[in-house]
């Protein structure tokens, strides 16, 4: 997996936007079920905002795309995901920030959903509990990331996105 992940890190650096190009704003840094709740008058709340920070809101994006693949158990498999709801999913991001991606953000979208499962998989070398389900998890992540670099252009919605396929 070592080898797998230090050749998906060659190929991110090819197409990595440094911070520094890319429209930064407050985010919330660590958007997760657990920090969204609900006022008794059904207004969404966020909670826990130990992780905000100025930075490109890029990064919460790719976050939340990642997370809507591979999240909890009643996502599916990653090769179930259909990838060319990517366009849809972007466009309800911007209505609801009121602000559309610009052509950098989306040129960034690729490379930075990329480095979440990348990121997932570093520190779970730390994690006390290696398991092989931990394994399957952190390998389903890289071939997402393999995918998503490989088709950088789709995600960015340059092209029609296709489905991720099973290597």
């Amino acid at each position: 997996m070592a080898r797998f992940a230090s050749g998906l890190v060659r190929s991110l650096r090819t197409q990595w936007i440094p911070a520094l190009r890319l429209p930064c704003q407050v985010v919330h840094g660590d958007i997760n079920l657990a920090n969204i709740g609900r006022t008794p008058d059904g207004e969404t709340v966020y909670l826990d905002f130990g992780c905000a920070a100025n930075r490109p809101r890029i990064h919460d994006l790719a976050a939340a795309l990642f997370y809507a693949v591979v999240g909890p158990g009643d996502q599916g498999a990653p090769e179930e995901f259909a990838w060319d709801r990517l366009p849809e999913l972007i466009s309800t991001y911007e209505e609801a920030s009121r602000s559309r991606l610009t052509p950098v953000e989306r040129q960034a979208l690729g490379p930075y959903l990329a480095a979440v499962p990348l990121s997932v998989a570093a520190r779970a070398g730390y994690l006390p509990d290696p398991t092989v389900l931990r394994y399957r998890e952190r390998r389903a992540g890289l071939r997402i990331s393999e995918w998503v670099l490989a088709n950088q252009r789709a995600v960015a919605g340059e092209t029609g996105a296709t489905h991720f396929s099973a290597k």
